[in-house]
């Protein structure tokens, strides 16, 4: 599938929702459509969607897959991803999209990020580094100080290098006080698609 199968009637109402046309937006309506192939829309809590970003594609999400944050099933993880993973409930069958391949495996060099209780901050990134992370505190762009969670919770990002065994580190980052959880997203979804520059996606089995 390389065109879109969303009319131009929806897009024109989802561009309505969100006030405006913008790239980002394309995203969200572009991910949206993979999920929506493999989903269906949302009729009520079965579909949850996980976003690592807070740009214009959530608004897409939202109005395009019925998943929303009023009944609960729009996660929002402030990872600074394009990234989208969408999850059935009833059957555990979840898919991944993101965009810009060349980023993605061994080419990652943003670090792991992690979500932290603010006042276990020191002891945790010290933690890290014992793991052979190299942990950087993520500072918000558009305001003072550190970037916080909605749940009040400052973000780390730590670069470990490969990571030839991500399940026993997942482990071990989990283990250490304070720390609320991880962006490995390990065991979660099944098929993987990856935007292309030429505007069509690859598919991936996991």
């Amino acid at each position: 599938m390389t065109r879109t199968t969303i009319s131009p009637e929806v897009i024109e109402q989802t561009i309505k929702f969100h006030g405006h046309s913008c790239p980002g937006l394309a995203l969200g309506i572009r991910a949206s459509e993979w999920a929506l192939a493999e989903f269906g829309r949302a009729v009520d809590e079965d579909i949850v969607a996980v976003v690592e970003t807070d740009m214009c594609a959530v608004d897409a999400v939202q109005f395009l897959t019925g998943c929303t944050f009023g009944k609960g099933n729009l996660i929002y993880m402030d990872y600074g991803k394009n990234a989208f993973t969408f999850y059935r409930r009833s059957d555990g069958k979840a898919i991944r999209i993101v965009g810009k391949s060349k980023v993605l495996g061994d080419n990652w060099h943003y670090g792991v990020p992690i979500e932290i209780i603010p006042l276990a901050l020191a002891p945790i990134m010290m933690k890290l580094e014992k793991l052979n992370g190299k942990p950087v505190l993520r500072i918000a762009k558009a305001k003072a100080g550190p970037v916080v969670s909605d749940n009040g919770n400052f973000i780390v990002d730590v670069d470990f290098g490969r990571i030839d065994n991500p399940s026993e580190l997942n482990l071990k980052i989990l283990q250490i006080p304070g720390v609320v959880d991880t962006g490995l997203f390990l065991g979660m979804a099944q098929t993987a698609y990856i935007g292309q520059k030429d505007g069509t996606v690859k598919k991936i089995q996991l």
